[in-house]
């Protein structure tokens, strides 16, 4: 039996994927009504929310250039500060850890280091290091 699930924040539904947030609805649903057990087939079984660990070579304190999620014209440098599954912590070289984020290993917006040099595109350095220049 699923245990139910008493307060689901909704900043927490509006980041999901919307097809998992549904779900998460009607299981919220479900438990109100007392037929948890009925729920307990997946909905959407091809749907990969959270990815497995796969055999990828991510590490703490690598280096990465990735897109700036709140930003998506930049490419920052960026620092692995923590790796879960297949789940990656960045950490933009120079800012404050307040624009820590999370993604996964197979996303489309991080690259290794030298990506930018050899694609003709733009890197933008790490905070402290552009102000040394000025």
């Amino acid at each position: 039996m699923i245990r139910c699930l008493r307060i689901i924040p909704f900043s927490f539904l509006s980041t999901v994927a919307p097809s998992f947030a549904i779900s998460l609805v009607s299981l919220v649903e479900a438990c109100r009504n007392n037929i948890v057990d009925d729920y307990s087939i997946q909905e959407n079984p091809s749907l990969d929310v959270f990815p497995k660990a796969t055999g990828h070579s991510f590490k703490k304190d690598y280096k990465l250039e990735c897109i700036d999620p709140k930003h998506p014209s930049y490419i920052c440098v960026c620092t692995i500060v923590k790796v879960k599954g297949a789940r990656l912590r960045l950490h933009f070289d120079g800012w404050s850890e307040s624009y820590d984020f999370w993604t996964n290993v197979d996303s489309p917006f991080i690259f290794p280091m030298h990506w930018c040099e050899k694609n003709g595109q733009v890197l933008h350095p790490p905070r402290s290091e552009s102000f040394k220049d000025r």
